[in-house]
């Protein structure tokens, strides 16, 4: 790591240890399911990725740029894994930072959630 540092080095991990990822890596690439499912710097993916808690609902709160990634219903509360600006959720809702962990486990956990690419990646794409 020291030797990638120091020669500005491209390196490529693979692990299913995301916690060592975020300790070690910049920049995350998500395959899931054969596909780009999430890339990006990683402070930047922690930073737009939300837990969202609040009453049970059964259909899932529509604003404007949130994107639901999952979402699962207990018998009074509704948990959302979102991405986006959280800015005006409804009175009763709270947020919670997510871990890169746990954004890598919504994403894998819901291979038919939108993707979430670099936009560096799709021009090149």
């Amino acid at each position: 790591m020291n030797a990638a540092a120091v020669e500005s080095l491209t390196v490529l991990l693979s692990s299913h240890l995301v916690g060592e990822l975020e300790r070690t890596c910049d920049y995350l690439l998500l395959l899931n399911c054969g596909r780009l499912q999430l890339s990006g710097d990683i402070r930047e993916l922690v930073a737009t990725h939300h837990l969202v808690v609040g009453p049970r609902r059964e259909e899932v709160f529509q604003l404007p740029g949130i994107e639901v990634i999952r979402s699962s219903h207990s018998e009074r509360q509704t948990t959302i894994w979102a991405r986006g600006d959280l800015g005006g959720l409804p009175m009763g809702w709270r947020t919670e930072s997510l871990s890169l962990e746990q954004v890598v486990l919504a994403y894998m956990a819901s291979p038919e959630a939108a993707p979430a690419i670099d936009p560096v990646l799709q021009e090149a794409g």
